[in-house]
């Protein structure tokens, strides 16, 4: 009687351990890395318009920048000073991103309200991603870009963009 249990018993012993062993390796996840991460980092651009730029891009869609002409008014006199750069980017195809940032441009003595810049980016990164092309293209606003009556203060400035990741070694 006691080894027609054990018989009976260990089949269905094995299927409840076979199922929840598939289970379980089912709920381990898997880590692909992706454009996201693959793009991630800090990268030091040069731009057609003789600044450079800091550009930080996020595995989440976040990328945020620094300009060295953003002290301007301290470089050339009733010129605009701006804020550091905020915004989010997106792939838009192999190796490529479209993102939008935004700053704030300061009051000068010939232009006394605050501005609004969103700066357009597409760039395209190499296949190691430690280059880097591309344009920004810079659109001025008074307040609100994305307000329904948001119309630009001028035209849009393009500017094209080179560079480099930035590496710990």
């Amino acid at each position: 009687m006691r080894k027609r249990t054990i018989a009976m018993v260990t089949p269905w012993v094995m299927a409840l351990l076979i199922v929840f062993g598939i289970a379980q390796m089912d709920a381990v996840p898997v880590q692909a890395v992706g454009f996201n991460d693959e793009v991630a980092g800090v990268y030091f651009l040069q731009q057609s318009s003789g600044s450079n730029r800091l550009l930080t891009i996020m595995p989440d869609g976040i990328m945020l920048g620094t300009d060295s002409s953003q002290p301007a008014s301290l470089l050339v006199p009733n010129s605009a000073s701006f804020s550091n750069q905020q915004g989010v980017w997106e792939q838009t195809d192999f190796r490529k991103l479209h993102g939008k940032m935004f700053d704030f441009v300061y009051p000068t003595q010939t232009n006394p309200q605050v501005e609004t810049t969103m700066a357009i980016y597409d760039l395209t990164f190499s296949n190691d991603y430690r280059t880097v092309t591309g344009t920004i293209v810079l659109q001025f606003y008074v307040g609100n870009p994305f307000a329904p009556d948001a119309t630009p203060t001028g035209a849009p400035i393009m500017v094209t963009v080179m560079g480099q990741r930035a590496t710990a070694q």
